[in-house]
């Protein structure tokens, strides 16, 4: 049998990012810098003026919205159609998640939090079909204070549901000083933007960093046998588990990152699972 091994390369996937901070400090404004971008917009923060502007400059385009079915059903309809938007932003994360957990509230009730973990799970099922899309995707959400074992550690972290910033490839916590925004970085799989370190936050400056033709490509429509993939992990209450086996075990982060082969063995596995 012949060996199968390859030269690694760099991956050219789009960028995962969390933008976060306390009011005021720009979270909006940052996130529809990024190319062309389709903003779901939660709050209708983006009816002010200069929000309009800027997403005009960008060649965006915005959709009022906070529920969660319509935001899936348009994420959908962005992965398989043809459309101009090279950036997909939910801002903030924070008013979609606390109305999940809400509706959840009314059918299994609060005790133990198990609202939360309901709307959670829903959550993995949003960001299983994120990964399969070819924009950049940018979420925003409000901060709250960080505890940990009911000590304030005298830092901020993101209000949304827990462990969301385990899908993404930077979270970000955005700060303010006079006009000048600064991003300190939280998380990250970015050698050129390492953990605890903070920079001039611009979109500019992160193109330099990630890479500029990586996050100002144009989508390409995913292909009918990634979409059958899809539709097979949204028909099994195990679904986004199984998912990440498959990329745990391929050292990937993204089902748009698996090759056509590796598509049709996850089809065949979960068809016979």
């Amino acid at each position: 049998m012949p060996l199968r091994f390859s030269k690694p390369t760099k991956s050219a996937k789009r960028l995962k990012a969390l933008l976060y901070g306390v009011s005021g400090v720009g979270k909006t404004t940052a996130a529809i810098s990024f190319p062309k971008p389709a903003l779901i917009d939660t709050e209708r923060g983006a009816e002010q003026d200069q929000y309009v502007d800027l997403i005009e400059a960008r060649g965006g385009a915005v959709l009022a919205t906070s529920s969660f079915d319509t935001i899936v059903e348009q994420v959908r309809t962005l992965a398989i159609e043809e459309h101009p938007y090279q950036t997909l932003i939910i801002d903030p994360i924070t008013v979609v998640f606390d109305n999940l957990a809400a509706q959840w509230e009314k059918k299994v009730g609060d005790d133990f939090s198990k609202h939360r973990a309901k709307a959670t799970t829903d959550w993995k099922r949003l960001t299983t079909l994120l990964s399969a899309l070819d924009m950049n995707v940018v979420f925003t959400a409000h901060a709250k204070a960080e505890w940990i074992n009911g000590d304030f550690t005298g830092r901020h972290t993101f209000d949304g549901p827990k462990g969301g910033d385990y899908w993404v490839d930077l979270a970000i916590e955005i700060q303010r000083e006079g006009d000048v925004r600064h991003g300190l970085i939280r998380k990250s799989r970015m050698v050129g933007l390492p953990v605890d370190t903070s920079f001039p936050f611009s979109y500019d400056e992160l193109a330099e960093r990630y890479g500029r033709a990586v996050l100002e490509r144009d989508a390409v429509p995913i292909a009918e046998p990634l979409m059958r993939l899809l539709d097979l992990v949204e028909s099994r209450e195990d679904g986004e588990e199984l998912v990440g086996k498959i990329l745990k075990k391929k050292g990937l982060t993204a089902l748009n990152e698996l090759q056509p082969d590796d598509v049709q063995k996850a089809i065949e596995w979960l068809t016979n699972a």
